[in-house]
């Protein structure tokens, strides 16, 4: 990855990660600086609970996945006044998300209120706040969404086989 080139480059870089102490999204654009305190950004950003181990301490805070606190990070973009956003997407228009099982949430949970108690209630009134990010990406007035087709295949979370990230043969 072009860690210098991020570091060089005029257009600002905002990673994103949730606040292990108080559930909240955090711009950690403040805390890169160099190398190292950028790939110490990257992967706060991307810790996902229980899988990435331990949340991330940069300048004394805690922090874990963006992804608890903002699935998709329009409203820190709207906070920061952006006037057009591009929405990466990593599911189909027609895909919706499945809540977590009992047994997700009875393990997430006992995790979350060990290591990231601030994200305990985040976590688990996700889907309402998905859904107000979608209706926000919905009403912007310069928004792009780029999503999968529909009709390719479904990719979780932790998805690592290659078949489902194959091109179809044409």
């Amino acid at each position: 990855m072009g860690f210098q080139e991020i570091l060089d480059s005029p257009v600002e870089f905002h990673p994103i990660a949730t606040d292990a102490h108080t559930g909240e999204a955090a711009d950690l654009h403040k805390h890169i600086r160099d190398h190292t305190s950028l790939q110490a950004a990257l992967r706060a950003s991307a810790a996902m609970p229980l899988l990435a181990g331990d949340p991330i301490e940069i300048d004394g805070r805690q922090f874990i996945d963006a992804g608890l606190s903002e699935a998709i990070p329009i409203r820190t973009a709207i906070a920061q006044k952006a006037t057009h956003i591009i929405a990466l997407r990593t599911r189909r228009a027609d895909q919706t998300v499945s809540p977590p099982s009992f047994g997700e949430r009875l393990v997430l949970s006992r995790w979350l209120a060990r290591r990231a108690p601030g994200a305990v209630e985040t976590w688990l009134s996700r889907e309402a706040r998905r859904a107000e990010e979608e209706d926000l990406l919905a009403s912007h007035p310069a928004t792009l969404e780029i999503r999968p087709p529909i009709g390719s295949a479904n990719i979780g979370r932790t998805e690592v086989r290659p078949g489902p990230f194959a091109r179809p043969s044409t």
